[in-house]
């Protein structure tokens, strides 16, 4: 399970990371741009906990792009059962409504 979300800032800063406990699992990544200059946008990320051989309890979790290392700023918990490793990607409005 990939249990470690680690930013890498190739501008000098240090990394930053977010571990979660046995049997939990990020998925994929998607980074969402801030709205307002200076901030660095937001990531979110569905979190897999295995409670039983086949049996998961999953959420979405909503951080802070640029501390990342702080944990989520929120988590919505999904009723239904998932795959794990959900893949992720973001279209912006634009693109969907040029699309339309």
């Amino acid at each position: 399970m990939f249990n470690l979300l680690l930013r890498l800032d190739f501008t000098g800063k240090p990394p930053q990371g977010l571990g979660l406990p046995p049997a939990h699992c990020f998925n994929e990544a998607v980074h969402v741009p801030a709205s307002k200059p200076g901030h660095e946008g937001w990531l979110i990320t569905v979190v897999d906990q295995q409670t039983g051989p086949s049996d998961f309890k999953h959420a979405a979790w909503i951080l802070d792009a640029g501390n990342v290392s702080a944990g989520p700023v929120a988590r919505i918990t999904i009723p239904h059962r998932l795959r794990p490793q959900v893949h992720g990607w973001w279209v912006s409005g634009a693109d969907l409504a040029a699309r339309a």
